[in-house]
Formats: C-alpha cells, sequence, structure tokens
C-alpha cells in the first residue's frame, strides 16, 4: 500500500492508494479529483452510492443528487433544468406526477388524450381555434352565465331535436329570410 501523509504535519491521514486485483484510492473523509480543465472518465463511471452534485461557485451540497433504487432518479431542491441546443427527447412515455406548467408553444403530434375519467376537467383560459372537425360526445355546457354569447359564423345543422329555452332572435336584420321546412307547433 502507497500511505499518504498530511502534507502540513506528516501524520498518517487514513488515505493510502492500493492494488488488490482493482486499482483503489481510499480515503477517510473526501476524495478531491481536482484538474484545472475537466476530469475524463475513459470508459464507464460508477457510483455505488448517491452521485451528490456541488454547487459550482462554492462547492457546497446543493440538495441535488443522482441515483438508482432500481429506477434512474434525479432530484433536486429547487429546479431541474434539461438545457439541450435543440430538442429534448424521452424515448418512451413521460409521466408527471405533479404539476406541468409549459412557458412557450405546446405542440402536441398525433393523437391526444387529456384525462383518465370522467370526473376529470379540462379548463382552458384562452381562446381556442379548432381546425378540423370536431366531436363532442355527452352533455354540453357553452357558457355559465346568462349574459354569455354564443356566436356562430358558418352554417349550423342540427341532426337531434334542439331546445331554446328564454328570448330567441332569428335573423339580424328586416331583410333575413327565415325559412321553416316542418310543422310549427
Amino acid at each position: 500500500d502507497l500511505i499518504l501523509a498530511n502534507k502540513v504535519t506528516g501524520s498518517d491521514t487514513g488515505s493510502k492508494l492500493f492494488d488488490d486485483g482493482q486499482l483503489r484510492i481510499q480515503t477517510d473523509d473526501y476524495l478531491y479529483l481536482n484538474a484545472p480543465s475537466v476530469v475524463y472518465a475513459q470508459n464507464d463511471f460508477q457510483v455505488n452510492n448517491n452521485l451528490i452534485l456541488a454547487r459550482q461557485a462554492t462547492d457546497s451540497d446543493t440538495g441535488s443528487k443522482i441515483y438508482d433504487n432500481d429506477q434512474l432518479r434525479i432530484e433536486t431542491d429547487d429546479f431541474l433544468y434539461l438545457n439541450a441546443p435543440d430538442t429534448v427527447f424521452t424515448q418512451n412515455d413521460l409521466t408527471v406526477g405533479d404539476d406541468a406548467t409549459i412557458t412557450d408553444v405546446l405542440t402536441v403530434n398525433g393523437n391526444t388524450v387529456l384525462g383518465n375519467a370522467a370526473t376529470d376537467t379540462l379548463t382552458v383560459t384562452a381562446a381556442g381555434t379548432f381546425a378540423g372537425n370536431q366531436v363532442f360526445t355527452g352533455n354540453v355546457t357553452v357558457g355559465d352565465a346568462g349574459t354569455d354569447t354564443l356566436t356562430v359564423v358558418s352554417a349550423a345543422t342540427f341532426s337531434g331535436a334542439a331546445t331554446f329555452n328564454g328570448n330567441v332572435v332569428l335573423g339580424d336584420a328586416a331583410t333575413d329570410t327565415i325559412t321553416v321546412n316542418g310543422a310549427v307547433t
């Protein structure tokens, strides 16, 4: 064994370099790999416990770590940034266990399912634009107050019975034509 002595006092530090079939560096406190630029690992780099990340400027513990407990975990006590020059890819499903906030345009390609139960609520607070044919199954409520307005700019076809409660205005000018096909009761 190569026993390493304290640089200042010359006493045994508890650190040593030895080979028991594997090259080992052993210390009783911290091991620093301090290169002026980058420390390279030529092949795989294995950590048998948590990989604790230190703050870049102060070298203090950030509360962030990477570990594997049969699931790869990246844990942080503040924000986690995935910063790629173009796109961050997930190969398979992405499950978010809490709220997700998208601060830019959200583009979803392919079929999209929102919610997994009839009791789920979809709230859209922005103006919506729907291109293509839309199908709504079940009851549909438009508006939540008598002062709300539903404007249909294109032709509308009702295949089932239609019930209008309250005042109904047909046309918006005296020159409009109202055609009724069928019996009026």
